[in-house]
């Protein structure tokens, strides 16, 4: 009997939320000391994210990948993703300004420091907190949830994935924002037919914040 999406998704995303609570009791320091520590994060970041939803994929049988939009881009979906960018930075900007005059500290301290020095720091930076995150998240919001719910209508794909994509992210002070920017990232998958659109948004998205968020 097939699992509908209504029950499925909720399943995944709960799997999904114990593993990264999971996660904030990990001393992620302590076991990085032998090692790299962006290395660390990216492994967890793997296993929290990426390894349920490969698993979810497999369970939902041959065929379901059809259905993500996991294929290349077009060229004329170049400028939609340069537009989407500036649309979803500039409306991020705003938020913040809004939720930082609202609640200032609780702002601050929900900020993601990127204090680097040299060039491979930033690089593994650039990995950690950017690209895999936008990927995988990606992947996960704009791709399985998004097509879990497209039964459902187009409208409730984009509102499901945009709040299941904000609420993950366990930030009240950040969840305006983060439901701003599912939305967009939502639009710029389903204008364009493709993830890779939406992954380079955020993951630009991601860098912008982590080099001039203060």
């Amino acid at each position: 009997m097939k699992i509908k999406g209504i029950h499925a998704a909720p399943a995944l995303l709960i799997i999904i939320s114990a593993l990264l609570c999971g996660a904030n009791l990990i001393d992620v320091e302590a076991i990085s000391k032998n090692t790299n520590i962006y290395l660390t994060v990216m492994v967890l970041e793997l296993i929290i994210l990426g390894v349920p939803s490969a698993f979810f994929c497999i369970l939902r049988g041959a065929g379901y990948s059809q259905g993500l939009r996991v294929k290349m881009m077009k060229t004329r979906h170049v400028t939609i993703t340069i537009w989407a960018f500036l649309f979803m930075t500039a409306g991020s900007i705003v938020l913040s300004f809004l939720m930082y005059y609202l609640f200032p500290d609780a702002f601050i301290a929900s900020a993601l420091s990127s204090t680097v020095n040299g060039s491979a720091s930033r690089l593994y930076l650039l990995i950690t907190f950017a690209l895999l995150p936008a990927l995988l998240e990606e992947f996960l919001f704009r791709g399985v949830i998004s097509a879990e719910y497209s039964s459902y209508g187009a409208s409730v794909a984009v509102i499901m994935s945009s709040l299941c994509f904000s609420l993950l992210h366990f930030s009240f002070v950040r969840l305006p924002i983060y439901f701003f920017m599912g939305i967009i990232l939502a639009l710029t998958a389903g204008a364009t037919r493709s993830l890779l659109p939406s992954v380079l948004v955020h993951a630009a998205n991601n860098a912008f914040v982590l080099f001039f968020e203060t």
